[in-house]
């Protein structure tokens, strides 16, 4: 047995060691994830976030003692979920608890230039954010900082719709002194030249996630731009080539549903064709989901995880797909909306907890110190669904009842695709091992 990675600190504070006892049945933990490897088998564990080798069925067997003392194994009887709920419920305790608010999401507008059928947004006001409310808004996120570095996030509607608000908030920090950084969700198709250039040196724009749908007669259909040229595919495409060259990080995030998904397969050929020299762009897919409206369903979940999967593959047979690092620390809590560094800005200077926006869901503004804890509150309760007893990554999810993402309870498709994707993460650990990690025996 070698291990690869440790149990994460917190773990080894709170767990320790597990005590084999001789003579007593145990069974592999339904948060131990295996997978085949070129010297044996990988045994992640999605509790202790723990990694190891193990060679053979000889190497196990003789390993079984280290396997229990490791969590891999737990005896009969023993309630896993008990036992997780537990751990979870201590850390979050201890957790260090920040003064202070690092993190913001910030509306520019609620304004778009596009009408893609599946949007969330539909039905909500459309407001930009004023000169007077962005200088506000720059002055709060300084005062709420506290001195540290600030994160946000540029959000809309399209963010790029009101661009004059990015560089007055951006103005007042630097006024400030405030080191920040910044991404973007933007459809891409006011991401100019002129704009990249600008994000890069005044925005400090790091990111950009840039939605596309389809080859250029899907997209263009897709997105529905009102006030557009001929071509918006072509221009959208343009525009992430130049922010590509300025530096900026591109992620696209490719939406399917049935209706598309054999169309994505022609348009990742057009991006490996274009973009694949470029390192600083990346790819993943997503599966829509009908928050409002009707998208086109598959007819089973198996279906839209192959297709799922087989893009997926296509991306990073292309060198494309977003490689993301192996999270081994248990959930602690799910996104922004239950997190007190995080806040969510809208452009008539209002604060909420989630980037999907509803009206009902403020509770203050930045003019205040007071918040309706009520509405706080309610994105602080936890949903565990009945899926959560048996299943391997339990340890690593964290739902909350008021998040759209949950309103239709826990997907077959989500988890296996959750389970995939950490395969794959497993699998890049282990690489990097390979190539230079040292052997913990």
């Amino acid at each position: 047995m070698i291990i690869l990675l440790e149990e994460t600190s917190g773990i080894k504070k709170v767990c320790g060691k597990q005590m084999f006892h001789e003579g007593k049945e145990y069974h592999y933990s339904q948060y131990c994830i295996a997978i085949s490897c070129d010297q044996g088998e990988l045994l992640f564990h999605t509790l202790t976030g723990a990694l190891i080798l193990v060679l053979d069925e000889q190497d196990k067997e003789k390993s079984m003692k280290e396997l229990v003392q490791h969590w891999y194994f737990v005896p009969e009887g023993f309630d896993e979920q008990a036992f997780a709920d537990e751990i979870r419920e201590i850390l979050i305790r201890f957790k260090p608890v920040s003064e202070h608010k690092t993190s913001f999401t910030v509306f520019t507008t609620t304004e778009c230039n596009a009408r893609c059928f599946y949007c969330y947004e539909k039905g909500i006001p459309h407001f930009p954010m004023s000169t007077e409310v962005a200088q506000e808004v720059g002055k709060y996120i300084a005062e709420k900082s506290g001195g540290e570095k600030v994160n946000i996030s540029w959000f809309g509607g399209e963010p790029l719709c009101n661009s004059r608000a990015i560089d007055t908030i951006c103005d007042v920090l630097k006024s400030n002194r405030v080191d920040y950084r910044s991404i973007m969700t933007s459809n891409g198709y006011y991401l100019d030249r002129e704009i990249s250039s600008r994000a890069r040196q005044r925005w400090h724009l790091e990111e950009v996630q840039i939605t596309l749908d389809g080859t250029g007669k899907n997209y263009n259909r897709i997105k529905a731009y009102v006030h557009a040229d001929n071509n918006p595919f072509e221009r959208v495409l343009a525009n992430i080539e130049s922010a590509l060259q300025e530096g900026i990080k591109i992620l696209i995030r490719l939406n399917m549903d049935a209706s598309n998904a054999s169309d994505l397969f022609a348009l990742v050929d057009q991006m490996a064709e274009r973009f694949a020299v470029y390192s600083n762009l990346s790819a993943r897919v997503v599966l829509l989901r009908a928050f409002t409206g009707n998208i086109h369903e598959f007819a089973t979940s198996e279906e839209a995880n192959e297709k799922r999967s087989k893009l997926t593959e296509c991306l990073a047979g292309y060198g494309m797909l977003q490689q993301d690092h192996l999270i081994r620390e248990i959930k602690l809590n799910h996104c922004m909306a239950d997190n007190d560094t995080c806040e969510v800005i809208l452009p008539d200077g209002q604060v909420c907890r989630c980037e999907h926006y509803k009206k009902e869901e403020v509770s203050g503004n930045i003019h205040g110190e007071t918040r309706n804890e009520a509405v706080e509150q309610s994105w602080r309760e936890r949903m565990v669904f009945p899926e959560c007893g048996k299943c391997s990554l339990y340890p690593r999810c964290y739902n909350l009842k008021k998040c759209d993402w949950t309103k239709d309870g826990c997907l077959e498709t989500t988890r296996m695709m959750l389970l995939e994707e950490l395969k794959r993460q497993i699998l890049t650990a282990y690489q990097a091992y390979q190539n230079g990690g040292e052997k913990q025996e």
